[in-house]
């Protein structure tokens, strides 16, 4: 699914991106469980789609998790998985976020 937040201003659109997002992380991620590298892919995966779609990075945080319920708390992540998962986003949020500056 494609989205741009600088063009389209729409909030039902931008809901819309958001939840598919959101399911899409989520899936991705309750497949990759006990898995460290396929976790970081999914972030990455999470990371560029967001980026790509402009959304602000505090809204990119709070998605993945920040705001409650986020997306680690709807994959049920814990210990090594949710460790995983926050050591995905500070490795790669730094390098991502400049592709789409």
């Amino acid at each position: 699914m494609k989205y741009d937040a600088k063009v389209e201003h729409s909030h039902e659109k931008h809901t819309e991106f958001t939840q598919w997002l959101i399911r899409e992380t989520v899936s991705g991620l309750l497949k990759s469980k006990g898995n460290p590298e396929e976790i970081k892919s999914c972030v990455f995966l999470f990371l560029h789609r967001a980026y790509e779609a402009h959304f602000d990075p505090d809204e990119i945080v709070d998605l993945l998790g920040a705001k409650k319920p986020s997306i680690i708390d709807k994959a049920e992540l814990f210990g090594a998985d949710e460790e995983a998962v926050l050591a995905a986003y500070e490795l790669l949020d730094p390098v991502i976020s400049q592709m789409y500056e």
